[in-house]
């Protein structure tokens, strides 16, 4: 087992011990949320807060729930591809791919593919928290 640990204010709290069977299968969970179309099931993994491209995050269950279910709403089609996930001492990192139809109000209908990472730290509630590292998803404008 590969302990994660996660920072929260100064200190440094051990927290769940995951091997990286649990870790994969906690991630494909994770996955299988952004397909659901349901944004609540999103925010359960989430322990306070998220953030999508440069803008501020959101704080509270409530407000991921909205954040998520905006991002849903503009990509009907969403779908989340796990590509990689790596355990490192106090993190993980998961690597993706968001694929989907940009329907927004002024977007052009056009099918977008965005790749990146999260550097995700679990705190010992379960949940995906991240205070030194930022996990983003990001979405373009458009996609030309």
């Amino acid at each position: 087992m590969t302990a994660v640990s996660v920072r929260r204010g100064i200190g440094v709290y051990e927290v769940i011990h995951m091997n990286a069977a649990q870790l994969h299968d906690f991630a494909t969970r994770y996955t299988a949320a952004w397909c659901s179309q349901d944004p609540a099931t999103v925010a359960k993994f989430l322990d306070a807060w998220l953030r999508v491209n440069e803008k501020a995050p959101v704080l509270g269950r409530q407000e991921i729930t909205e954040l998520v279910r905006s991002l849903m709403n503009a990509f009907p089609d969403l779908r989340v591809i796990m590509n990689d996930l790596r355990l490192h001492p106090g993190c993980a990192e998961f690597y993706w791919t968001l694929i989907g139809t940009n329907t927004t109000p002024g977007g052009t209908g056009r099918r977008v593919r965005v790749s990146g990472f999260d550097r995700w730290q679990i705190g010992d509630d379960g949940l995906i928290s991240s205070l030194d590292c930022l996990s983003e998803v990001r979405v373009p404008q458009d996609s030309a």
